[in-house]
């Protein structure tokens, strides 16, 4: 007789799941989307926003026409969405939940296929299960939801996985392998922290269990790097029209910054720094601990270990974990340590913890359901106890909306606009200009990152990369003045900007707190 966890069920009882799914997602989006209307403005949001209202509304190309420091794949989706909407942060925020709720979707996706020979009730609930392990993890929490590209590139990255690890167990597996390398070539070029993953995927196809022959996995891994390939095509594009534009946006400048935050007070720059940090603000807070810790059980210990799973049999698994410690390393490494960079494993993480307890109980290891279920009951409590942010107040967006941070923010856009009329504003935080479709500076488009570390790029390279420092900005105004100077974000860093607003007569306005310094011109 079959166990009742492997019954049949009804078409309704199917339909009625899939319902309560759809609407437990929405659920998961409006209180992530409230959540992030309610957080405050982060400076590393101004270039992402920034650079695709250059790209909507004057056809400006990061890297040829400005600097930027990432890879370029965001800039066109948000320049798409721009094209749709007057209201930059709130759309792109929306954007970045969106796909924040999709990486949820997707675990649960993934469980209920992973556990697809047991009937709809455990289905469900291990596939809703899989998606809160996600949604509550802190370090979802802290990364995701804001204006950059966190959020996109994990999306695609659990794409790829899934999709490669379908493909490991079909004889005619050259579509999946083929979309798996496009997602994963989208998400490096989205966010250079997944190109250590293109080892285990160009490694792995060697080990794939479907394919007998070498000849069946070669031709596979040509698949594979024609879809990688595709997706790249904007990468490449812009490569070949600025080539040292493209590398010092992408490379060099994370070099430079390392020059940046080394200077004295900075201690998470060095190895030991780096790994101080991993242990004291990403490993020991006890929610962070208790996914890295179902990982090393469930995964190192109960299968590799204990189990003795080889690649052959627990192909999946192998390959996830692979997956998850090159961008644990990536997140590592970093600089400076954050502890948004330590998000982009977590879904991998809980990808390997499934087909971990899938393999462990096809081998008959009864104790993993025990050991399952108290892994979720600390995790469910610890949760609890530490009253999510997410049940507070969950739909004050709808009630408060002109208080929300993004629509602030455009508030005060709009002001600006009705000051100064038309011309370019000088700021570190050009989303506010560009809320109130006022133009911006293109080489300040990063925000605070280029101005802070200009004086750190040789002098001879500062002019071919348009980068201003310090001692070119009286002159480079000159032949473009500005209608208007912003501050009152970053401190020390504005204080050339201050000092040309009062050498030239600038008259102060205070503008929700900061300072609108309007040329003479205006008035």
């Amino acid at each position: 007789m079959k166990s009742p966890y492997y019954l049949s069920t009804s078409k309704t009882l199917k339909f009625a799941s899939a319902c309560a799914a759809i609407i437990f997602f929405i659920s998961l989006f409006i209180l992530s989307f409230n959540l992030k209307m309610f957080s405050s403005l982060n400076h590393d949001e101004h270039q992402f926003v920034a650079s695709g209202s250059l790209l909507a509304n004057k056809s400006l190309l990061p890297y040829r026409d400005y600097p930027y420091h990432h890879m370029p794949n965001l800039v066109f989706i948000y320049a798409a969405i721009f094209k749709c909407t007057n209201y930059l942060l709130l759309s792109s925020r929306a954007f970045s939940v969106l796909c924040g709720v999709l990486c949820c979707a997707l675990l649960s996706y993934s469980a209920v296929n992973i556990f697809r020979h047991y009937n709809v009730f455990v289905r469900f609930f291990i596939g809703i299960g899989s998606a809160l392990l996600l949604f509550t993890s802190p370090l979802f929490i802290t990364a995701t939801g804001f204006a950059w590209d966190q959020d996109l590139p994990v999306f695609f990255g659990l794409i790829a996985t899934i999709l490669y690890c379908r493909a490991a167990t079909q004889r005619k597996a050259w579509g999946y392998v083929f979309f798996s390398g496009l997602f994963i070539g989208l998400a490096i070029g989205t966010r250079i922290s997944f190109a250590l993953t293109a080892i285990p995927f160009l490694c792995a196809i060697f080990l794939f269990p479907s394919a007998q022959t070498k000849y069946v996995k070669i031709r596979l891994l040509f698949v594979f790097i024609g879809g990688f390939f595709l997706a790249m095509m904007p990468s490449l594009m812009l490569f070949l029209m600025a080539p040292k534009q493209f590398i010092h946006g992408v490379i060099n400048y994370h070099f430079i910054t390392l020059r940046f935050v080394g200077l004295p007070g900075k201690d998470t720059i060095g190895p030991f720094g780096k790994f101080s940090f991993f242990i004291t603000k990403i490993l020991f807070p006890i929610k962070n601990l208790l996914l890295f810790a179902g990982f090393a059980f469930f995964v190192i210990f109960k299968t590799i270990i204990k189990a003795k799973a080889t690649v052959y049999n627990a192909f999946e698994v192998f390959f996830i974990s692979s997956v998850a410690v090159f961008l644990l390393i990536f997140s590592i490494l970093s600089t400076p340590s954050h502890e948004k960079y330590f998000y982009t494993p977590i879904p991998f993480i809980i990808l390997g913890i499934l087909y971990a307890v899938a393999f462990l109980i096809t081998k008959k290891e009864e104790k993993i359901k025990l050991a399952v279920v108290v892994f979720i009951i600390l995790y469910v409590t610890n949760f609890v106890t530490n009253k999510s942010r997410y049940f507070q107040s969950p739909f004050k967006w709808i009630s408060r909306y002109r208080q929300t941070i993004p629509i602030q923010i455009h508030d005060i856009g709009v002001e600006m606009a009705d000051a100064v009329h038309d011309g370019k504003v000088l700021t570190l935080a050009p989303i506010f200009p560009l809320e109130g479709k006022l133009d911006i500076y293109e080489e300040f488009a990063t925000g605070p990152f280029m101005w802070r570390t200009a004086d750190l790029v040789d002098k001879k390279d500062r002019k071919r990369l348009r980068i201003i420092s310090e001692n070119e900005l009286d002159s480079y105004l000159t032949k473009k003045p500005p209608v208007a100077i912003f501050i009152g974000f970053e401190g020390g860093l504005e204080k050339p900007m201050f000092l040309y607003a009062q050498k030239n007569r600038f008259k102060k306005q205070v503008l929700a707190n900061h300072e609108l310094w309007v040329s003479p011109v205006v008035h």
